[in-house]
């Protein structure tokens, strides 16, 4: 894992969306808009739903996933660069937290 500087950490978490990037069955690269929250620990948590959950049959299937914060509408910061971020991702149930917070792993 690679440690990045506050500054950059602070960008990322001003994003509201990024594209996810995953690859399908043929190792085609398929990008879908998504929502993703970067814990202390540099991971990252994605979310997709029961609708539409290919994303997480994509990881489950390849690990090998990508991350593109390049649109930063309302980050409130309009100078924002553009990040790439790319590595190995697994795909688990995740259950909604208590007291409002963000979305946690399933133990």
């Amino acid at each position: 894992m690679t440690t990045i500087d506050a500054e950059l950490a602070a960008t990322i978490a001003a994003y509201r969306t990024c594209e996810f990037t995953t690859l399908g069955r043929d190792g085609t690269p398929l990008t879908w808009p998504t929502a993703a929250w970067r814990y202390d620990d540099g991971t990252f948590l994605v979310t997709t739903s029961l609708a539409f959950a290919q994303k997480a049959l994509n990881v489950r299937r390849d690990g090998r996933v990508a991350l593109l914060f390049s649109d930063p509408t309302g980050s409130g910061r309009p100078d924002a660069p553009q990040v790439f971020v790319s590595g190995s991702g697994s795909a688990s149930p995740c259950r909604p937290s208590t007291g409002g917070g963000r979305p946690r792993p399933t133990s």
